[in-house]
Order: C-alpha cells, then sequence, then structure tokens
C-alpha cells in the first residue's frame, strides 16, 4: 500500500456482539482485512468493483464523543473526494441514521475534508449473478495477480479492441496460461480499462465477453 494514504489499518477489529468474521484479501489494496457481518462484506465487494474508488480501509475510525462508541465502516478515496461510510445499524434509527454521529466528529471530517455517507445495508448489495461473479473475479486476483506482467495487460486490452469472449481471447493468446489470461482481463475489468456488458446477466464462463474502454 502507498504511505501518502489517510488511513492504512482499522483501528478497531473488535468482533461486534453477533456477527460473523471475514478475512479476505483485497486486490485493490493489496493486504488482507477482517470484515464483520454480511453488510461489510457486502459493501466491500461493491467497493472492489468500482473502479472510481483507488483506495480504502475498513473500520479507519471511531467517533468515540458519544455513547455507544461508533466504528466507521469504510474510508473510501476517489480522485476528487475521500469518504467515510456508515452501514446503519438495527439500533439507529431509519429516518435519520447520522443522528448516531455527534457534532464533534461531523466537525472533524468537515475540517479534514471527509465527506460522511449513510447506507441501508441493502443498498450497497450487488444483484445476482453480479455479486457472485465478483466473487469469482477476486479469488482469481487474490491467487494469481502477482504472476500478472504488464505485458501480459497490454496485450489482453490490445486483442479486446473489438468484443472478445473469454474462451476466445484465451485462444488468441494460446502461447499463454489461459488461467493468467483470465485473470488479466479480471484486472483489467477491475480497473476501468475493459467492460463486460454481459457481466452481470449470467455466470462468468467461455462466453462472457470483454470489451476495451476508450479513454481517449
Amino acid at each position: 500500500m502507498s504511505p501518502g494514504l489517510r488511513f492504512q489499518s482499522a483501528e478497531d477489529n473488535h468482533r461486534p456482539f453477533g456477527c460473523h468474521r471475514y478475512v479476505v484479501w483485497s486486490p485493490k489494496i493489496r493486504r488482507r482485512l477482517t470484515l464483520f457481518g454480511d453488510a461489510a462484506l457486502n459493501a466491500w465487494i461493491g467497493i472492489e468493483s468500482n473502479p472510481q474508488i483507488v483506495a480504502f480501509c475498513e473500520r479507519p475510525v471511531v467517533s468515540r464523543n458519544q455513547k455507544p462508541a461508533r466504528v466507521v465502516d469504510f474510508w473510501v478515496q476517489m480522485s476528487n473526494v475521500e469518504e467515510l461510510w456508515f452501514l446503519r445499524r438495527r439500533r439507529e434509527p431509519q429516518e435519520d441514521p447520522g443522528s448516531s454521529i455527534g457534532p464533534s466528529f461531523r466537525s472533524w471530517a468537515q475540517e479534514n475534508g471527509l465527506t460522511l455517507r449513510y447506507f441501508e445495508p441493502a443498498e450497497l448489495l450487488l444483484a445476482e449473478p453480479l455479486a457472485r461473479n465478483w466473487g469469482v473475479l477476486l479469488r482469481y486476483l487474490t491467487a494469481n495477480r502477482s504472476l500478472i506482467t504488464e505485458d501480459l495487460l497490454e496485450r489482453v486490452r490490445d486483442v479486446c479492441m473489438s468484443a472478445m469472449p473469454l474462451r476466445a481471447l484465451e485462444q488468441h493468446l494460446g502461447a499463454e496460461d489461459p488461467v493468467l489470461v483470465r485473470t488479466a482481463a479480471f484486472h483489467l475489468l477491475q480497473q476501468g480499462h475493459l467492460r463486460s456488458r454481459d457481466f452481470g446477466d449470467a455466470p462468468v464462463g467461455p462466453t462472457t465477453r470483454f470489451e476495451a474502454v476508450d479513454t481517449a
């Protein structure tokens, strides 16, 4: 991770009562992190799938000036904005989830250029099969990303200047390990350099098409 990031590790990693604990690897920030509860897991998948989010941190800061103290769920950084994300807890009022955040914390966030955002957990839940496909993609990136070269990424993008099914892409680059070709395509999709118009319509597989995004 870049040492210039505002938040680089969780400030509080105590498991909330009754929450499942998930230990995952983030391809986006290249480290392991611990998530608590399905809502946080779903939010993380959404963060990893959003190419506009360039960095993030789980549970980066705690607002301690109210009782009980409130852990921020995520800090996310985009090109021109930084946000602190709160996933509404069951005890927090649905009509005003921000009421659980004290004024001193709001002032601190404003002084530091941090925008507060509040979400119902369902707002960050990707629909099936999109969520399942991102689960597949993240497992590929976790296992194989370190084996992908810049040369392979460039060749995959060049081949996909026209929409290309995954099977045809692997055949076109037949001298390469097809697992690595697939991983390269998934990495470029995560970074926003490729798009897939049918990625959310059916389980990812040989007929899933990828197309280079024109960044000119």
